[in-house]
Parts: C-alpha cells; structure tokens; sequence
C-alpha cells in the first residue's frame, strides 16, 4: 500500500486507487498528519484541535473515531492504523512518499528526492472549517518546497562540478520554475546554458568577430535558430562591441540580482564604406 501526498493525495492499494468514504477530504486529511507525524505518531487531541476545532468534544471524538474505523475498512488493513491515544500509520504495511523524501534528503541522496518530489504537499486539499489545519499544511508544504529547491540547487552545482551541462541545465531550470523571480537562479540558468551550448558567431564582411570565434551568449528559445543580422541574445558582461547597438536604446537590467548579465535587444552594425 502507497500514501502519496505530494502534488496532491492519494492511496493505491493492491494497484488500484482507494475511493469511497477514505477519499473524503477530511479523512485524507487524518491520513497526511499521520504521514507527517511518522513512526511517533499523533496525539488524538492535536488531530481533533486541527480537524474538528468547532466541534463539541464528545462530538468531534466520534467523529474521529468514525474516520479511523472508515480508513482502516476501506484501506482494506485493520492494522494499517495503529494505535489508540496515539494515533499513527503502520510504516510496515504503508509506504510514504514524503517520509522516503525526508529520508532522501538526509541521506544526501538529491536525485532521489527529486523524483520523489511530484508537486506541492496536499496540492488541491481543501477542509471545510479548519483553519488550523490549512495553516499546518502551508507550513510543511513550504517546508518541503524548500527541501526541494535545495536538492535541485544541490543537484545542479553537482552536475556543473562533473562537466554534465545538459544536467545542470536542467537542474537550474527546474528551481526557476519553483521561483521565478529570483535573479540569482535565473543567472544561473543562463550562465549553465552558456556554458552547455555555446554559439560561434557566424562571419560578417568586417565585423567584429571571425567564423571561428565564439561568443559567450544565449539566446531565447524562440530565436534560437536566428543569428543572422538581427537578434535577442542574452550576453555576458564582457567587452561588447561598439558594433554591437542597443536597437531603440533599450537595456534591460535583471532587477533581481547584482550580477551583470543583460537582456539586450541589438542589432548587428557592418561599419560604413
């Protein structure tokens, strides 16, 4: 049996999804703090103050009780949960993909974690009146985003040190989609790209540069195959050619970071007869 609750919860059991009264969102809700909570396990009163905090006592504790009885049915386990003041998950029969993460990142092994990482913790989850509970979610969900975001840094720096480019590549890409406003991970995308496929420039009649050298840029995906006359590159903060022209004096400074890598729309200049 799997728990899965990154990008979204669900449990295959025996290969197929588990439905029914143990899909209702607030006994999946029971399960991802049973999750979270590991082989200690959780209190019933912490359960109670997070899913039932409006209810009468005696009330919620039913209600609980009903949750527990209807996932052990449906899961198809009597001892899938185990326990009785405490609550907690048989580790022996269910399989966690958030603990197999945590133990990823412990353990250092990043690609691991980066498989096992499918999106946001309880993506999608919603709990009627339980406010507490959307908070502790926000909480271990930014938590494990960030768990992520350093394996893929970790991952891409790696890669880098090894001469894999199409791995770092890869790697920066992937931590500028968690973060797309940070400057420093977007120099570092294109500086792995400068450095993974680099472009030689083809020969202008008396230009600046011979067939055979090779400029340090990138271009945008969409004019990849244009390095003709006119094009948007991304050039790093060398010495750029006077023939090299800001086309309507636009300059483009990354906002997010003080290194100095520019978007620069240009146009290449052939000097006058």
């Amino acid at each position: 049996m799997r728990l899965n609750t990154l990008g979204g919860i669900r449990v295959v059991a025996d290969g197929r999804l588990v439905t029914g009264a143990a899909a209702q969102p607030r006994r999946l809700a029971v399960l991802a703090l049973l999750a979270r909570a590991g082989r200690p396990g959780i209190t019933r009163e912490k359960i109670l103050a997070l899913l039932w905090p409006d209810e009468p006592e005696e009330r919620a504790r039913r209600s609980l009780n009903q949750a527990v009885y209807s996932l052990r049915r449906d899961l198809g386990d009597e001892d899938a949960l185990l326990g009785a003041k405490d609550l907690r998950l048989n580790l022996d029969r269910i399989e966690v993909d958030t603990i197999e993460f945590d133990d990823a990142i412990k353990g250092n092994d990043v690609q691991r974690a980066i498989r096992l990482y499918d999106g946001p913790f309880l993506d999608g989850l919603f709990v009627p009146r339980a406010a507490e509970f959307e908070r502790w979610v926000e909480v271990e969900r930014a938590a494990l985003a960030l768990d992520f975001a350093r394996a893929l840094e970790r991952a891409a720096i790696g890669a880098g040190e090894r001469g894999d480019h199409h791995a770092a590549v890869d790697s920066w890409r992937k931590l500028a989609a968690t973060d797309p406003l940070n400057g420093r991970v977007a120099l570092s995308v294109m500086t792995a790209l400068a450095t993974a496929v680099p472009i030689t420039m083809p020969a202008i009649p008396n230009g600046p540069y011979s067939a055979s050298e090779t400029i340090a840029f990138t271009t945008s995906e969409s004019t990849a195959s244009r390095v003709g006359i006119h094009g948007r590159w991304r050039l790093k903060n060398e010495r750029v050619s006077s023939r090299l022209m800001p086309a309507k004096g636009r300059l483009k400074e990354n906002q997010n970071s003080a290194c100095a890598v520019r978007s620069v729309d240009c146009a290449v200049h052939s000097p006058r007869s």
